[in-house]
């Protein structure tokens, strides 16, 4: 037998690891999504679009913005869809944080970001 071993005359049992009282006693909620990332040497983007209860994604993802500029580097979370095209369409109101936020190079890199969300239909103008 496999689950035996003999020492010194005396036979022992391998024992089973009981695993149902750790499982049982941890209770996390789970989120599946589908993520892409874009990078650059100045900032990051990391889009998620988040799976609902029936299988199917949300109608719109977000996206954790990183500044590499400085150490240590920066994280913002961005959610808003309306935000997201209102910078595609240079609305005053949505473009007042970007200078905070990036510099000229990272505004390109966020247009260019957004518009490959909406291409993937990651984001939809409602």
């Amino acid at each position: 037998m496999e689950d035996r071993i003999e020492i010194n005359g005396e036979w022992y049992v391998k024992e089973k690891k009981d695993t149902t009282t750790f499982t049982k006693s941890i209770v996390l909620d789970e989120t599946e999504f589908k993520g892409r990332v874009y990078e650059s040497d100045l900032y990051c983007f990391e889009a998620s679009l988040i799976m609902k209860g029936d299988g199917d994604y949300d109608d719109d993802c977000s996206i954790k913005f990183t500044d590499k500029r400085t150490k240590p580097w920066k994280n913002e979370y961005l959610d808003n869809p309306l935000w997201f095209f209102g910078v595609l369409d240079g609305d005053k109101i949505s473009m007042q944080e970007i200078p905070e936020m990036m510099c000229p190079k990272g505004l390109d890199e966020l247009i260019y970001v957004i518009e490959d969300l909406i291409e993937r239909g990651w984001l939809k103008r409602k």
